[in-house]
């Protein structure tokens, strides 16, 4: 019930994930897309029919 309350007040809004991913691999431009094509296409529908925009702010690394 807390998550819909929080879409109701704040839908039409972009909406921001905000996460950090390790990897056992260089980061590299490939990688990270591949990275958020997972998170986008994992999202359920229902969000995008909810909220305006979905945006993820990743940060990657590695300890290389």
């Amino acid at each position: 019930m807390l998550h819909w309350n929080f879409v109701e007040i704040f839908s039409d809004l972009t909406s921001y994930v905000y996460g950090v991913v390790e990897l056992p691999i260089e980061p590299t431009r490939e990688v990270r897309v591949a990275v958020y094509k997972l998170f986008f296409y994992n999202t359920p529908y229902e969000a995008f029919d909810v909220l305006a925009s979905i945006r993820f702010r990743l940060f990657f690394f590695s300890e290389e």
